[in-house]
């Protein structure tokens, strides 16, 4: 849970990256909040509950506490069937819709940042989410689909609106993939239109750049992806950092 004094630090999901042992081992090293990899809310539901490929993507071990499930999707009902079930399974403390991924299968079928570009269907499907997920329910989105259309402060505002619990900001557009350097002053933004918690994602790589993140936007945290590949200590040195202890 996120606590209005300290700030929360976040193992951002990554595809055929954080499953959970990855996971577990950044929970050791101080990550507060755990989300799983991209689930698919179509191949949820019309997988069999005996397949393989779900199971070891819906695989979690009890030190997990709090983890989130991220799904992805363009369908609204799919994507409310898919929340729902997986609440049902008492494991998961959320749901994190993503409207971020830039990867061209998932954003290309209308999934991921491409819904950055259809509020009216995200709109509809925040809806049937916010119905479905008793828990929390958060956004992982970026800056907007390109240089020409940054729409992160409406997009923002509209999951808010809907009843979105908590929005991650990846401070890139889907055009910039992951180049280039991230726009923190958006996050900023952002931190000042919503009164919902908001989370920095991009450019976190160091203890410095954490304190400095958070100091720069006043975000509610970081979620760490890349910056924790084969560094999983850079979560307990962070929080070192922020309580004033030597690293």
């Amino acid at each position: 849970m996120i606590s209005e004094k300290t700030p929360v630090l976040v193992l951002a999901p990554m595809a055929g990256i954080t499953d959970w042992p990855f996971r577990v081992l950044c929970k050791q090293q101080g990550a507060d909040e755990l989300v799983t990899e991209m689930i698919s809310a179509m191949g949820l539901i019309q997988a069999p509950r005996s397949s393989r490929a779900y199971r070891q993507l819906l695989q979690t071990k009890p030190v997990e506490t709090p983890i989130y499930a991220q799904i992805f999707g363009h369908d609204p009902g799919f994507l409310a069937r898919a929340a729902g079930r997986l609440s049902d399974m008492g494991i998961f403390s959320g749901i994190d819709l993503n409207a971020g991924c830039p990867a061209p299968k998932v954003a290309g079928s209308g999934s991921g940042s491409a819904l950055m570009k259809d509020m009216t269907l995200s709109r509809l499907i925040l809806a049937g989410l916010r119905k479905a997920t008793p828990g929390r329910l958060s956004v992982k989105m970026r800056l907007g689909w390109d240089e020409g259309s940054r729409n992160y402060l409406d997009f923002a505002l509209m999951c808010q609106d809907m009843g979105v619990d908590m929005v991650c900001v990846h401070a890139r557009t889907r055009a910039q993939q992951y180049s280039g350097k991230a726009d923190w002053g958006a996050v900023a933004e952002v931190k000042r239109a919503l009164h919902i918690p908001v989370i920095l994602n991009g450019d976190v790589h160091t203890p410095q750049d954490a304190r400095r993140a958070l100091n720069e936007t006043g975000a509610d945290g970081v979620a760490i992806g890349r910056g924790a590949l084969g560094n999983p200590w850079l979560f307990g040195r962070i929080k070192r950092m922020l309580a004033g202890l030597p690293d």
